[in-house]
């Protein structure tokens, strides 16, 4: 029994330009196919002509009765008129908000003169500033060049693309947001400093060094595999992120790190996988897990700080300052550190660096 059934079938999206041209095969009952071709040969359109999401231009196709055919989406879906630009500038939503913001800002300090709304102003000037708000554009095309994404590429749209074309596309949206995670936690590290916080500020610190290795390993594989590798391909911009209070600062560190180690990274190993690039999918798959304790830590700090357990357990621990090395025994610790003075701040907890992420959390979900 045939389930599939394809006879001289063409497509084209441009005149003259047939992406499936006189087509014939048939999938009997039981079969597994496996359907090769280069970017661009036209995989992505004939699925989405044997699922009816596109109508053909000649030819026949029949399934049989009481089957169905699915497809499954090998990168996230966007809204159907988002061009390639539009995909691209998303690695900036966040930082396109924080500027709406300065925008409504000013237009309200012309009526109001709060104190609060220039200082909430000048410290979004500054960590906008700080994370290359005013150079987004600039280090984008830095990168899309890098990954020969043309002008032209970027003004189509990007439900027009090959799978292929569209994992360029995400791979450089990807390190317009990874390269640049160690900017986020740098600034956040010095606002934990200036609170008297150096036992957070230093996991901010280790995570922004964790981060540029990331970047550095990304970096790697855009060079390995780019049609015309670079050696310049420059991706050392800021990234988009809020600005807050150490507590709130943690929290937007937790939320981006599950999101990268729940779905978009998982996502980006599996297109790569489907794409033949199983170096690629290892490296995204490897980094997921640690962006995932990277979670964990941030989680546990967040819960610790609001919960006023960072420094008050309900069973004694070992306590070590993190400037002379003092360490002892005890359920909270001394508000000076007996042997350098050093305030509370300085003296090491018991945040779990090595908690693994839960299958609750692969799913995106925070326990």
């Amino acid at each position: 029994m045939i389930d599939i059934s394809i006879s001289n079938l063409s497509k084209e999206f441009e005149v003259g330009k047939k992406i499936l041209d006189g087509l014939t095969f048939q999938v009997d009952q039981g079969e597994r196919v496996g359907l090769l071709g280069k970017n661009g040969a036209g995989k992505t359109t004939l699925f989405k002509v044997l699922t009816g999401e596109l109508d053909w231009d000649e030819g026949e196709v029949h399934v049989a009765p009481g089957k169905g055919v699915g497809l499954i989406s090998q990168i996230p879906v966007y809204p159907p008129a988002y061009t390639v630009e539009d995909v691209l500038q998303t690695a900036f939503d966040r930082l396109h908000a924080m500027e709406a913001e300065m925008a409504r800002l000013a237009e309200q300090m012309g009526a109001d003169t709060d104190p609060a709304l220039l200082r909430r102003y000048d410290a979004l000037t500054a960590a906008f500033e700080a994370g290359g708000g005013y150079d987004t554009q600039t280090e984008l095309n830095k990168v899309c060049n890098g990954l020969e994404i043309s002008q032209d590429m970027r003004g189509q749209l990007f439900s027009s693309l090959s799978g292929g074309e569209k994992t360029r596309v995400n791979l450089a949206r990807a390190f317009a947001g990874e390269s640049q995670a160690r900017n986020r936690y740098t600034i956040y590290a010095d606002v934990a400093r200036k609170e008297g916080q150096e036992y957070l500020a230093r996991i901010f610190q280790e995570t922004a060094d964790n981060e540029k290795v990331h970047g550095e390993e990304f970096l790697e594989m855009i060079q390995k595999h780019a049609p015309t590798p670079q050696e310049n391909i420059h991706i050392d911009a800021g990234y988009p992120f809020p600005l807050g209070n150490t507590a709130q600062n943690l929290a937007f560190a937790a939320a981006g790190e599950l999101e990268e180690f729940s779905t978009a990274y998982p996502a980006f190993a599996e297109l790569a996988k489907r794409e033949g690039f199983p170096d690629v999918a290892r490296l995204f798959e490897q980094i997921a897990t640690i962006e995932g304790l990277h979670h964990n830590v941030f989680q546990q700090a967040h819960s610790q700080l609001t919960g006023e357990t960072l420094y008050h357990k309900p069973q004694p621990i070992v306590w070590r300052c993190l400037n002379c090395g003092y360490s002892y025994t005890a359920e909270k610790p001394y508000a000076k550190c007996p042997v350098c003075q050093k305030d509370q701040g300085w003296v090491e907890g018991d945040i779990d660096k090595k908690q693994l992420p839960t299958k609750q959390q692969k799913k995106g979900q925070t326990p």
